[in-house]
């Protein structure tokens, strides 16, 4: 089944996860928290550097598939997020196994991120805007021109982009997984380390967003970022069973137009929007059924099915049984 996290829950496991951290007894700035135990199983380890620098460290295994709602906020600070293993969806990236995501300043929309059960093992690191133009800006305190999308106003969208994680930048992450050191050594290596990545990741953007600026934006990448949206739109479908927006108000919640998003969203998912809610719906009252701890009612409303005549309609049509006589089947 899946779990829906609102924003309210999300503050309650964290309330709860503060009471089991582990603080570095050699470094009060290292601190790792457990992972939330109806989720998986794992830890998330917060290592703060000097002024503006942090490497966060996610190691979990995810035996849950839930979506996680995040309120709209701003961010101040640019994210490098590294993935070794795992899965990562939101608003403007996919984000696979062996490829990294780079996020920039600005308003982040508010928005539903779909988590499927998962090995996860990433490295993000946080640098502040001014700790940043400090290394690779010019005498005037402004960024190289290519990297200008990446420090937005608090009231604009933030801009973000993928790449790919190379056998160099995967050398530098798991090194920094594999951290020999304590104390002071440990702190210094890491701070390098990160800045190395740092180093690595933007030389990168500089010379592509260059050519970009050249070139037209290539197809591949507007798909790919459409295709994002697109999967926004199903996890938003997923944690709205009950009522579930219409098509104009999901493309206006994923910023795509009406066209795109039923043209894409049957390309991506070999189905309507229609029938990928109603089969969904159906599979969910089905798995609720086989637990045999709930009336045909009950199931029907939990996957927000409102007539009884429609649902009993629906579920026959596509199972060739009446939920009814399913539901005996698990009764004992």
């Amino acid at each position: 089944m899946t779990i829906i996290i609102t924003p309210e829950d999300n503050q309650i496991l964290w309330e709860e996860t503060l009471k089991n951290t582990y603080v570095d007894s050699l470094d009060c700035n290292d601190i790792t928290y457990p992972f939330s135990s109806i989720m998986g199983d794992g830890y998330s380890r917060e290592i703060k550097l000097t002024r503006g620098l942090t490497i966060e460290i996610l190691n979990c295994d995810i035996t849950q598939h839930y979506l996680l709602k995040n309120n709209e906020t701003a961010r101040d600070n640019i994210i490098f997020h590294f993935h070794l293993f795992g899965y990562h969806q939101d608003l403007d990236t996919i984000v696979n196994n062996q490829e990294f995501a780079l996020y920039g300043t600005g308003f982040v929309p508010q928005q539903i991120n779909e988590v499927p059960p998962q090995k996860v093992l990433e490295v993000n690191i946080h640098v502040d805007t001014e700790r940043l133009i400090s290394y690779i800006g010019s005498k005037d305190g402004e960024l190289p021109k290519p990297l200008h999308n990446f420090i937005k106003p608090l009231t604009r969208q933030s801009y973000a982009c993928v790449g790919k994680v190379t056998p160099m930048l995967e050398g530098i992450l798991w090194q920094i997984l594999r951290c020999p050191f304590q104390g002071i050594t440990k702190r210094i290596y890491l701070e390098a380390k990160a800045l190395e990545l740092i180093g690595l990741v933007i030389a990168e953007q500089i010379e592509a967003l260059s050519q970009e600026s050249c070139y037209p934006k290539s197809s591949i990448e507007q798909c790919r970022c459409t295709i994002a949206r697109i999967h926004s739109a199903k996890s938003i479908l997923l944690a709205n069973l009950h009522q579930p927006p219409s098509i104009a108000e999901l493309a206006r919640q994923v910023q795509l137009n009406e066209y795109t998003l039923k043209q894409g969203f049957k390309e991506v998912f070999k189905t309507t929007i229609f029938d990928y809610l109603r089969n969904y719906r159906l599979q969910q009252a089905k798995q609720l059924l086989e637990t045999g701890q709930m009336g045909v009612k009950e199931v029907m409303n939990a996957v927000g099915y409102c007539d009884r005549h429609h649902f009993a309609m629906a579920f026959r049509k596509k199972f060739n049984v009446n939920p009814r006589d399913y539901l005996k089947g698990y009764r004992f």
